[in-house]
């Protein structure tokens, strides 16, 4: 008996179909509104049936870490993998024209293949930059000792070079990035590499065409800093009146990213310090800014949101930290970043945002002396690992409360359709698992909004 049922069960359940046309539709806001019509297998409207929508990615960039070049743990939420380069060029290429792709293995590469979202970070001048001014040298910063250091022509045509074969490689590999973020704060970039802010775009937009090229499909992230939120600006200029002569004191952003209106890039990557030195208020200072960036018609990746805003500990004869014009609570901190987070996710112009919750010792300031200064976010994993007085970083009081407020932006509920067979649902942009059941009649389906 048991044997006729079931076969008599499955030849029901071949006869009851149910078919669901969708719709999506703009709101005020970064949500979209998705209306289901479900049929059954004679296109009657299948009223009274369990919809069960699961939010199961979500297209907002969204990571957490100690830095830029570290990915988060899974408990923070995130869904951002970061595939960090700017200083692996030397052992990508260490020979000129000899490339060692299975380099990026020891990068977590192959873990990108299953991410749910990757970023490629790419950059070299910048980099360079830094180094030259904690009173290093090029080569620190991953240039390959078969590049002549001195001769930033001949670096920037052998470092397309290598992104170009580079992108090629992805390319082999039916890989490609959601995006590629290149160089770091370049308008900040002129008076430390000696290139002037003409100089710097110029590059800019050779590389830029150099991902291009290599892959027409390719989106890329110009990656620059909050140098108009410093309270410093004004008066940098007033001091340093011979680098703006002569083009390499640090541009203000509204005024870099005019001038490089005319680059076919993508994305605006900004990092600020929202409650810290960059700022002298609250997360408005912030908003204010992002404002500013959506002017000019590209998305924005908000590519590094930290705190320092909570008084270094200096040891004992150590000189003062001077930049940090305020000194706000923890408390402080949580209420200002949960607004701003709800702002971001608000705007339909900010596409992500890479929060830094941690706390870290950073072995002096810069790297480049011996005081051991407190501050809330450390340099690169590798900087970390090579110096024993850095530790490692702990949560912020923000870690959990932001975290529930990103995990609410997913959608996950049971609906029931209307007598017309309609039903309707607002989630963020993303992928859906949709369950239909009446009785012995049931699909999933997948949909992308």
């Amino acid at each position: 008996m048991n044997k006729w049922f079931f076969a008599a069960l499955f030849v029901l359940l071949a006869g009851c179909t149910v078919n669901v046309d969708y719709s999506i539709s703009d709101t005020d806001g970064r949500s979209k509104l998705v209306e289901l019509s479900v049929y059954d297998g004679d296109n009657n409207s299948l009223g009274n049936a369990s919809v069960f929508v699961e939010q199961i990615s979500q297209d907002f960039f969204y990571n957490v870490g100690d830095y830029w070049d570290d990915n988060s743990p899974d408990e923070a939420g995130t869904n951002l993998y970061n595939v960090y380069l700017d200083w692996s060029w030397k052992d990508l290429e260490p020979g000129d024209g000899n490339f060692d792709w299975d380099y990026l293995n020891t990068l977590g590469f192959q873990d990108a293949f299953s991410a749910e979202q990757v970023m490629v970070r790419l950059g070299v001048m910048s980099t360079s930059a830094w180094i030259y001014n904690t009173g290093g040298a090029k080569e620190s910063a991953g240039f390959p000792d078969w590049v002549d250091a001195d001769n930033n022509s001949l670096i920037m045509d052998k470092y397309l070079e290598f992104v170009t074969a580079l992108v090629n490689h992805f390319n082999d590999l039916s890989f490609s990035p959601d995006f590629y973020m290149v160089e770091v704060e370049l308008n900040a970039l002129g008076q430390h590499s000696n290139m002037t802010n003409n100089e710097s775009i110029a590059w800019l937009g050779r590389l830029v065409n150099a991902i291009k090229s290599a892959n027409p499909d390719a989106v890329v992230a110009v990656d620059v800093a909050a140098q108009n939120l410093s309270p410093f600006m004004d008066e940098g200029r007033e001091k340093n009146s011979i680098l703006v002569n002569e083009d390499l004191y640090p541009l203000s952003v509204p005024d870099w990213l005019g001038k490089i209106n005319s680059i076919n890039y993508d994305i605006i990557s900004y990092r600020m310090q929202p409650f810290g030195w960059m700022s002298n208020g609250n997360w408005t200072d912030a908003v204010n800014s992002v404002e500013m960036l959506c002017n000019f018609n590209r998305s924005v990746y908000i590519s590094w949101a930290g705190f320092l805003s909570e008084a270094p500990v200096l040891p004992e004869g150590a000189a003062d930290f001077e930049y940090y014009p305020v000194n706000y609570s923890e408390e402080w901190q949580l209420n200002n970043s949960l607004n701003l987070m709800d702002y971001l996710l608000g705007n339909p112009c900010v596409i992500g945002v890479y929060w830094d919750y941690y706390d870290f010792v950073e072995h002096g300031i810069g790297g480049n002396n011996s005081n051991s200064v407190r501050l809330t976010s450390g340099f690169t994993t590798g900087y970390r690992n090579d110096n024993g007085d850095v530790v490692n970083g702990v949560k912020k009081l923000v870690f959990n409360p932001m975290k529930e407020l990103w995990d609410e932006q997913f959608v996950n509920t049971v609906l029931v359709t209307g007598e017309n067979g309609s039903v309707s649902f607002y989630g963020f942009l993303g992928e859906y698992k949709i369950i239909l059941s009446k009785g012995l009649i049931w699909r999933t389906l997948f949909i992308k909004v």
